[in-house]
C-alpha cells in the first residue's frame, strides 16, 4: 500500500477554521444541495467545527504541499436498538482540486475515531457527494454495506 498523500492537521485555530468552511461553503455553493443552502453563518459553522475538533469528532486533513485538503465531522451517539455506541459521519468533504487518495484516507480516519470511541458501527453517508457510484465503490472496498439512499425535502 502506498503512503497516504494526505496528513491530520491539529490544534487548528478559530481562524484557520473560518478559511476552512469559506472553502468547503465555496465548494457546496458549486454543487448546491438543500444540507448547505440552509446552512448557518461562516461564523457560526466554524465555531461549530472548532468544538468538534476539541472533542475528537473533526478531523481537518492537508496534502502534501500542507495546505487544508478537506475535512470530516462526526459524532458518537447511542440509538436505542443498537448495543454500543455508533459513530455517525455527519460530513466528509475535499476541498483539495486533486482529491486522488482522499476517501481512503477519510476511511481510515473514520475507522481510527470509531476504534478510540469503541463504536460498534460505522454510519457513513456521500451526502455532500454529487458523483455517488464512485463514493459506493470505495465504501465497498472499505467493507461497508450499502443500504439505501438519502432522500431531502425542503419544507416551506
Amino acid at each position: 500500500m502506498d503512503t497516504p498523500k494526505f496528513t491530520l492537521v491539529n490544534n487548528v485555530t478559530l481562524d484557520d477554521m473560518e478559511i476552512i468552511v469559506m472553502a468547503v461553503t465555496h465548494q457546496a455553493d458549486k454543487n448546491p444541495t438543500p444540507l448547505f443552502r440552509h446552512r448557518k453563518s461562516i461564523q457560526d459553522l466554524a465555531q461549530q467545527l472548532w468544538k468538534m475538533q476539541k472533542l475528537g469528532t473533526l478531523a481537518v486533513f492537508a496534502n502534501e504541499q500542507g495546505k487544508y485538503a478537506g475535512l470530516l465531522a462526526c459524532n458518537v451517539v447511542e440509538l436505542w436498538w443498537i448495543d454500543g455506541p455508533v459513530l455517525v459521519e455527519d460530513l466528509v468533504v475535499s476541498i483539495d482540486t486533486k482529491p486522488n487518495g482522499f476517501g481512503r484516507f477519510a476511511v481510515q480516519v473514520l475507522e481510527d475515531i470509531a476504534r478510540d470511541n469503541e463504536c460498534v458501527m460505522i454510519c457513513s453517508g456521500s451526502s455532500m457527494v454529487q458523483d455517488t457510484p464512485i463514493v459506493r465503490n470505495m465504501y465497498k472496498k472499505h467493507g461497508f454495506v450499502v443500504y439505501g439512499e438519502s432522500y431531502l425535502k425542503e419544507m416551506e
